[in-house]
């Protein structure tokens, strides 16, 4: 009796090459993904995270807390240079390259220009000057300057000097205060009539006053060196400093000047 091997029928030969090509296809595309996955699976393990990175705007920030932002973004800043500044304190950043919002490789150098400060200089000697050459000395030092009249010995619209000093550093813009003559004050002139002169200096000295031309009148009656007249008269207003000339009597015709002797006239009587 016949097996049933023996009863089935022969295997197509064509069937058979067909199943091979499929197993063929099969075997090819898991080496293909598998070998895809293996590819981006070192890709991955070998490169950086990113492959572009967008530059921060670093601008206005101390370069400490820039320095540190770089380093986050993978980034490497560089300090290019240092320039005085009006506005931006000492290490902010004032310029940056590249620019914020380009598009870099990531360990990127980013060039940066800080701020040294503002520029400082020493306040010019203007003392002496008048208050229009003042004002334009300091302005084209870049100070700019305040006027204030004080009281002064020095003729009247003469500079007297500044605050701060002359020689005084200050940083630039600055502004500093210059200080005008209005001419000293005035003072009133005290009542010295009847006073004695050798008395009557300190007097005048509190006043703020001095003994100007002392004039001597011969007077047989009356104390030796009393004053009988003065000039400025008392309660006028003068300048502080001001002289006072004064008039004082004497007996004594011998202390008297030639020019203040004068010549007898015809009755015996000096003129």
């Amino acid at each position: 009796m016949n097996s049933l091997e023996d009863q089935a029928p022969p295997a197509d030969p064509g069937d058979r090459r067909r199943r091979g090509l499929r197993r063929a296809a099969i075997v090819a595309a898991a080496a293909f993904v598998v070998g895809y996955l293996l590819a981006a699976l070192a890709m991955w393990i070998g490169s950086p995270g990113r492959s572009v990175v967008t530059v921060p705007n670093f601008r206005e920030l101390p370069f400490s807390e820039a320095r540190d932002i770089a380093e986050r973004n993978d980034l490497v800043l560089e300090l290019a240079d240092s320039l005085p500044h009006t506005e931006m304190d000492r290490g902010q950043v004032l310029t940056q390259s590249p620019l914020p919002g380009q598009e870099v490789p990531p360990g990127t150098p980013v060039h940066v220009i800080v701020s040294s400060g503002r520029a400082r200089l020493s306040i010019p000697q203007v003392a002496g000057l008048s208050q229009e050459q003042a004002l334009q000395v300091l302005e084209a030092s870049g100070i700019r300057a305040v006027v204030q009249g004080v009281n002064d010995q020095r003729r009247r619209g003469l500079v007297v000097g500044t605050d701060p000093a002359a020689g005084s550093v200050v940083a630039i813009p600055a502004r500093v205060r210059l200080l005008v003559s209005i001419g000293p004050p005035m003072v009133a002139v005290p009542d010295v009539l009847g006073m004695r002169l050798d008395s009557v200096g300190p007097v005048l000295g509190a006043a703020g006053l001095r003994v100007g031309e002392v004039t001597r009148q011969v007077r047989f009656l009356g104390l030796e060196g009393e004053i009988v007249s003065q000039q400025p008269a008392a309660g006028d207003s003068v300048p502080e400093g001001s002289a006072v000339d004064l008039t004082v009597t004497t007996s004594r015709l011998e202390l008297l000047s030639p020019e203040e002797q004068g010549v007898p006239d015809e009755d015996g009587e000096f003129r």
